[in-house]
């Protein structure tokens, strides 16, 4: 059902008389919602909700994504160039890994994209809710993409151990990996 906005503000100045005792009321029920809301969300959660501005919406997040993406998208090219170097099945298993971590976020920043669609007629408060389904999916998607094939990994390495082999190449790629993955750590920090 959709109302009218006068028709509500007029049924609303008949049940509390004037506008000054409904100012008061609406009042009252915010700071009864405000120490509610207190008592229940830790303050954590607060600085995930979007942030108004005075020209728009600014999405908290947008940054860190955009830089994780990047972060992930140099580490999947540095592990697959150490796999081509070396053959070494642990590089290549670390770089389908990495590319795991690169569609997940792929999959928030398209949650945050489809959360600042136009309200319409189909869904008229917004897609503002988007991003925490893509985040979710986002979040499944890795447990059990990475719990199998983590666990698909270890029973085959236990199975048919391997030899070390091209040290020296895995830990500059594992190195550079650790660069890129502090700095996507530095921009999340700093947008939170």
């Amino acid at each position: 059902r959709f109302y009218v906005v006068y028709d509500v503000q007029d049924r609303a100045l008949a049940r509390w008389g004037s506008a000054a005792a409904l100012q008061e009321e609406k009042g009252r029920r915010r700071a009864t919602r405000a120490r509610r809301r207190a008592r229940v969300q830790p303050p954590v959660l607060m600085l995930l909700r979007p942030v108004r501005s005075l020209k728009g919406e600014v999405v908290v997040g947008s940054r860190a994504i955009s830089a994780a993406i990047l972060g992930n998208c140099g580490v999947v090219c540095a592990k697959l160039a150490g796999w081509g170097c070396t053959g070494s099945a642990a590089l290549l298993s670390e770089a389908f890994h990495s590319l795991a971590d690169l569609g997940n976020q792929v999959m928030l920043a398209i949650g945050l994209q489809q959360s600042q669609r136009r309200p319409d007629m189909q869904r008229p408060y917004g897609y503002g809710f988007e991003q925490y389904v893509w985040a979710m999916i986002s979040g499944v998607s890795t447990f059990i993409l990475g719990a199998g094939a983590s666990v698909y990994h270890g029973v085959h390495q236990l199975m048919h151990p391997a030899q070390l082999e091209a040290l020296p190449t895995a830990v500059v790629v594992l190195g550079a990996a650790g660069v890129l993955e502090s700095y996507t750590l530095s921009v999340a920090w700093q947008e939170m």
